[in-house]
């Protein structure tokens, strides 16, 4: 159970852990047993409430899904957790997460707890209709309206609700954000997070959601930006030396504007690959480039009117072993109609413990057979198996790497009626 994870943290949950063992004597310590062990095996060290709704109208219900950081920095749902409100005549929390909104006025702190770990987010109930929306930046009262090229700005959505103009509320996770030209958008996992491409014009739109308003219908907030055309050039930095299969690299694209500041825009920027190739040999998401295979090509990033392409490679990861399945034989009984068939799977098991699905990469054929059984090596359908009665056959895969060394493992299958 207590595996690896911080030290502290670590002896803390082993501790309460070992207490339960010894104590224990309620279902509700039960569960809670349980929760320890998941952060001692999943070392996790922190939790986030997802799908926060800020302002509720009366009566109305919103669902919080719970996460766990991880100490390797990944993130993994959580379920069983303890939800509880700190004024139930405000909002009501049930045992999966949904708020659901009293009939008193005011906010509410929402805690989810998970063995040892827990985290809160406060809620704002108004039984007030909603008047009006500004868009700012942050949650500042100034408004700037010009921003350069590739950068983000963070926004904020103030509602203005009826009787309380002179105190708007902020109302970022109740709206539906969106920005046009399609060269800016609203970050969807960062309400309110502006990200730019392009120099122009961009119109930032915040539209109401499920909130009363003084109208009946929703309301919705209007912004516009100037993106200026300061970008002058723009660079990647990363190192692919240790690029192969089952090791993706961060790259970073660095933006120079023309007042000699610098900035990270990698989530900005337009990134793609290409070795000439009809499949490329690697997959890049904002920079992070994930290969599939070795080979080499140009990456290029792109922003602001600026692109540039450096040269990268992926290097071979040495392949341990191959087995189709598990690699063991199988003995199987045939259906009525005396025919089965069978998608065989081969895996190549690479060096660091990276399994890739090596299937359609491999010819696969009989090394015995009586004439009831066909293996495929065709396209599409390589490793389908078709016995149309009582047999015993040895399939054989054989797969050649990148370094041109071949593996051929091969199963026995019996199939009996």
């Amino acid at each position: 159970m207590c595996r690896v994870m911080s030290s502290v943290l670590k002896t803390v949950v082993c501790s309460i852990a070992l207490m339960l063992l010894v104590a224990c004597d309620s279902d509700g310590d039960d569960q809670l047993l349980s929760n320890l062990v998941s952060i001692a095996d999943d070392n996790l060290t922190g939790l986030n409430i997802q799908g926060t709704t800020a302002v509720l109208s009366i009566g109305q219900t919103t669902t919080l899904d719970l996460s766990a950081r991880t100490d390797a920095g990944t993130t993994v749902g959580v379920s069983d957790a303890d939800w509880t409100s700190s004024d139930t005549s405000i909002a009501t929390v049930s045992n999966s997460g949904v708020v659901t909104a009293g009939g008193v006025d005011g906010d509410v702190t929402i805690t989810a707890s998970f063995g040892i770990l827990s985290t809160s987010t406060v809620i704002s109930v108004s039984s007030a209709p909603l008047n009006s929306i500004d868009i700012l930046v942050g949650n500042s009262s100034d408004v700037i309206v010009e921003i350069d090229a590739c950068r983000d700005l963070q926004l904020s959505a103030q509602g203005f609700f009826q009787g309380e103009e002179g105190s708007p509320r902020n109302i970022s996770d109740s709206v539906l954000w969106s920005a046009s030209p399609a060269t800016a958008s609203i970050d969807d996992s960062e309400p309110g997070l502006l990200r730019t491409t392009v120099a122009g014009t961009v119109t930032v739109t915040a539209t109401s959601e499920n909130l009363m308003t003084v109208t009946g219908s929703p309301v919705v907030g209007t912004q516009d930006f100037t993106v200026a055309d300061t970008l002058t050039a723009i660079r990647i930095e990363g190192n692919d030396s240790e690029l192969r299969f089952g090791n993706a690299v961060q790259f970073r694209a660095i933006a120079t504007y023309s007042d000699g500041s610098e900035a990270d825009v990698t989530d900005n920027t337009v990134w793609a690959i290409d070795d000439g190739a009809s499949t490329d040999f690697a997959e890049v998401f904002r920079g992070l480039v994930e290969p599939s295979r070795a080979g080499d090509g140009m990456l290029r990033a792109s922003c602001g009117g600026q692109s540039v392409s450096v040269n990268i490679a992926a290097g071979t990861n040495e392949v341990d072993e191959v087995l189709i399945g598990s690699g063991n034989d199988l003995n199987l009984n045939l259906p009525g109609n005396g025919s089965i068939t069978l998608n065989l799977v081969a895996n190549a098991l690479f060096a660091g413990m990276v399994v890739r699905d090596v299937t359609e990469d491999s010819d696969w054929s009989l090394l015995s057979t009586n004439g009831r059984a066909t293996v495929s090596s065709t396209s599409g359908t390589r490793g389908r198996l078709v016995i149309t009665g009582p047999t015993t056959v040895t399939v054989q895969a054989v797969f050649t790497n990148d370094d041109g060394v071949s593996f051929a493992p091969s199963i026995d299958i019996t199939a009996s009626q």
